[in-house]
């Protein structure tokens, strides 16, 4: 795993107005796509963490494509898969939110991949 670091403006770490900080370039990329999104977590993070708040099963069946303007986009393997995330859409939501915060994932929708 590569570590890339970016150079930021940082008056908070010294005295020093003038004073430059190393930051992870996934940190800095988290705050620009929560600036952009006007929430404080980004998509990536969104799609990240899927699979740890549904669980093995549905996680195997149902992947996580993108979060773009409160809604999460799912792949699914079957139809039978979309049927049941049309069912349980509320309680992922809420699940979800519970990770990232209150309001953050407003939607969830479904598409069936072709094999």
């Amino acid at each position: 795993m590569m570590l890339l670091m970016v150079m930021r403006h940082d008056e908070s770490k010294y005295d020093d107005s003038s004073a430059l900080a190393f930051v992870p370039v996934r940190e800095s990329l988290d705050r620009v796509m929560a600036r952009l999104t006007g929430t404080g977590v980004s998509g990536v993070d969104v799609v990240l963490i899927w699979p740890e708040v549904v669980g093995q099963e549905i996680a195997r069946n149902c992947t996580a494509i993108k979060f773009s303007r409160g809604a999460l986009y799912l792949s699914v393997v079957e139809p039978r898969w979309a049927s049941e995330l049309h069912h349980l859409a509320r309680v992922l939501i809420e699940r979800l939110n519970a990770v990232v915060g209150s309001g953050v994932v407003c939607d969830i929708k479904v598409a069936v991949r072709r094999q």
